[in-house]
C-alpha cells in the first residue's frame, strides 16, 4: 500500500505501467483501488485519458477493479458527451461480463446516461445473452414506467416464448402489470402465490448485493435489506399450494359447517382489454405459462381459465402443475370445476391429493358432501383426512343439536349414508376408527334403543373386523350391566329392560353375516344365560339356524 502510494507521487517514465500492474495485485483490494484511483488523478495528464480505464475494465480476477472501471467510463460519458458514443458499447458489451454484479452495474449505468423517458437501456438488456440481466431488464421497464412503449409490448410477448423459464416467467408476470386494473383485481383475491411474485417485483432493486449498493441506496430501502434482498421466487412448489391451502382452510371450514349452502361469490368483471395478457398466455406453447395465465383466470373466477386447466390436469412431469390446477379449480367455482376436482384426489403425488381435497372444500355444497368425495378417494391419505373432516365438522354437531326438523332428519339420513360407506372403508384403520367414535358417543347416551340401533348399524359393514369390534364391545357392556345389577341391586324394572335389550342385541349377532361372530354371540349367551334367560338364549339360537 505504501509502496503504490509513493509510485503514485513520482513522475517515472513507468509509473502508470507500475500502477496498472497494481491493479492486479494480490495483496487486498485496498492495494488495487489505490492504484486505480492513482491512475485517475494521472489520467488528465496522459497522453491517452481513458487507458486506464480500459485496462482496468479487462481485470478478469477482481470485481472491484472493474467497478471502478465502469464508474469512471459513466463519469466521462456524463461530462462529455462527445465521448458517449465510445462509452455506449463498451457498457453495453459489459452486460454480458462474467460477473454478475458487473452486469447490473453496466445496466444501471445505462439507464443513467440515456434519457430518463427512454427505455433503450433496459431494451438493450432485452438483448443480453444473461437471463439474469434480461430478467433485470423487464423488471426495471416495469419499476421505470416504461411498458407503454410500442417496442416493449412487442418484446413482452416475445419473451413469453424464451426457451429460459425464468425470462418466460418474468415476461409473463410483467406482461400483466401492464395493466394495472388486472392487477387490483388480483391484489383483491389476495392469492398467495401470485401476491407473492408481484411483491417482489416491486421490491427489486437493481444494484442490489454489488458494490454500489450501500452508494445508491436509499433510507426506506436500507430500513427494508432483508425483505429487498430476497430474490425474485418464480419457481412453484407443491408445498406452495398445500401451505396456501392450509392458511386459509379454518375460516373455510368454518364458513360451510355455519350453513349448509354457501352463498355464489360474484365474479369480478374486467373487460377483455384488461384480460389481454392473460387470454394471449392461454394458448402459450409453454405449459408454465400457459398453466399461470390460466391460474389467474381462475383466481378472477373467469370460466375461460376451465379448458386449459383441464388439459393440464393429466400433466405427468409435473405434481407442481397439477397441484396448482386443483387449487385454480377450487378457485374457479363452478360446477364443471367440482366434477372434474375429484378425480386429483387419485393422483399419484401425494401433495396434489391434499391440495385437491382442500380444494373441493370450497365447492362442496357442505362438510358432508366434502367427506364423501374423499371417501371415494384410492388413497388412504385422503381417507383419513375425510374422517377428521367428518368427526370434526359433522358429527359433533349432531350430536349436540335439539333440532327435530325435517332438514335436521335430511342431515342425519346423510350421515348414516356416509357413516356406512365409513364403515365399508377399505382401510382398517379408517373403518375402526368409525367405529370406535360411534360406539362411545352411542354407548354415552345409555340408552337401550341406542345400543340396538348402533349394533344394527355396524352389522351392516362388509367387513368382519367391524363386526369383531361391535361384539367385543357389547360383551364389555353386558358385563358392565350384570356388575351394576350386582352392586346396586337394580330394580325389576330395569333389569328386565336391559334383559330385553340384550335378547334383541343377541338376535342381531346369531344373524351375523359372518360364522366365527355367531359362534362367539353364543359363546357368551351361554356364559351370559343366567342374565340374558336360558330359554331365551335357546329359542334365539333354535331360530337362528332356520336362516343359516
Amino acid at each position: 500500500m505504501q509502496l503504490v502510494q509513493w509510485v503514485a507521487t513520482t513522475n517515472l517514465d513507468k509509473t502508470a505501467q507500475i500502477l496498472e500492474q497494481q491493479l492486479s495485485s494480490a495483496h487486498s483490494a485496498k492495494v488495487r483501488l489505490a492504484a486505480f484511483h492513482a491512475l485517475a488523478d494521472r489520467a488528465n495528464t496522459a497522453k491517452r485519458p481513458l487507458h486506464y480505464l480500459e485496462e482496468a475494465f479487462k481485470n478478469r480476477y477482481y470485481e472491484e477493479v472493474v467497478a471502478s472501471a465502469l464508474q469512471g467510463y459513466l463519469k466521462v460519458a456524463m461530462k462529455d458527451a462527445t465521448s458517449q458514443r465510445r462509452i455506449l458499447p463498451i457498457l453495453r458489451d459489459a452486460l454480458s461480463h462474467s460477473f454478475a454484479n458487473i452486469r447490473k452495474q453496466a445496466l444501471a449505468s445505462l439507464e443513467t446516461l440515456l434519457p430518463d423517458n427512454s427505455p433503450q437501456a433496459d431494451l438493450m438488456a432485452l438483448d443480453c445473452n444473461q437471463s439474469d440481466i434480461v430478467q433485470s431488464g423487464l423488471i426495471r421497464l416495469y419499476q421505470r414506467g416504461m411498458l407503454n412503449h410500442l417496442e416493449v409490448s412487442r418484446q413482452l410477448m416475445l419473451l413469453q416464448n424464451h426457451r429460459n423459464t425464468e425470462i418466460r416467467q418474468t415476461a409473463f408476470y410483467v406482461s400483466l402489470l401492464s395493466q394495472p386494473k388486472l392487477i387490483e383485481a388480483l391484489k383483491q383475491q389476495g392469492d398467495t402465490q401470485t401476491l407473492r411474485t408481484l411483491t417482489d417485483f416491486d421490491d427489486f432493486r437493481l444494484l442490489r448485493g454489488t458494490l454500489l449498493d450501500n452508494a445508491s441506496s436509499t433510507a426506506a430501502n436500507n430500513n427494508n435489506v432483508k425483505q429487498s434482498d430476497e430474490a425474485i421466487r418464480l419457481t412453484l412448489s407443491t408445498q406452495d399450494f398445500i401451505s396456501q391451502a392450509d392458511s386459509t382452510q379454518a375460516s373455510k371450514s368454518k364458513a360451510k359447517t355455519a350453513k349448509s349452502k354457501k352463498p355464489a361469490t360474484e365474479s369480478i368483471k374486467l373487460s377483455n382489454d384488461t384480460l389481454e395478457p392473460l387470454l394471449q398466455s392461454l394458448s402459450n406453447s409453454h405449459e408454465d405459462i400457459s398453466f399461470r395465465a390460466a391460474y389467474a383466470l381462475a383466481c378472477l373466477q373467469d370460466k375461460r381459465a376451465f379448458g386449459t386447466l383441464i388439459s393440464l390436469m393429466s400433466h405427468e412431469d409435473s405434481a407442481i402443475i397439477r397441484a396448482g390446477v386443483a387449487t385454480a379449480l377450487g378457485h374457479l367455482n363452478i360446477e364443471d370445476a367440482k366434477a372434474v376436482l375429484p378425480t386429483l384426489l387419485d393422483d399419484k403425488d401425494a401433495g396434489v391429493r391434499q391440495v385437491a381435497m382442500q380444494a373441493y372444500g370450497k365447492l362442496a355444497d357442505n362438510a358432508l358432501s366434502w367427506a364423501a368425495t374423499g371417501f371415494a378417494s384410492k388413497h388412504q391419505d385422503i381417507h383419513e383426512q375425510s374422517l377428521a373432516l367428518f368427526l370434526k365438522h359433522v358429527a359433533p354437531d349432531s350430536a349436540n343439536s335439539g333440532d327435530s326438523s325435517d332438514k335436521s332428519i335430511q342431515m342425519s339420513l346423510e350421515m348414516t349414508d356416509i357413516l356406512l360407506q365409513a364403515l365399508n372403508n377399505p382401510f382398517t384403520s379408517i373403518r375402526l376408527e368409525v367405529v370406535k367414535v360411534l360406539l362411545n358417543r352411542q354407548f354415552k347416551q345409555s340408552s337401550d334403543s341406542a345400543i340396538v340401533d348402533i349394533i344394527e348399524l355396524l352389522q351392516q359393514s362388509l367387513f368382519e373386523d367391524v363386526h369383531q369390534v361391535a361384539i367385543e364391545e357389547w360383551q364389555r357392556l353386558l358385563l358392565a350391566m350384570n356388575s351394576k345389577h350386582k352392586t346396586n341391586k337394580a330394580n325389576n324394572t330395569e333389569e328386565t329392560n336391559h334383559q330385553k335389550t340384550n335378547q334383541a342385541v343377541l338376535t342381531l349377532f346369531f344373524a351375523d353375516t359372518f360364522a366365527a361372530i355367531r359362534k362367539q354371540a353364543f359363546d357368551i349367551a351361554l356364559k351370559q344365560s343366567k342374565h340374558l334367560g336360558f330359554a331365551d338364549v335357546m329359542l334365539n339360537a333354535l331360530a337362528s339356524l332356520c336362516g343359516h
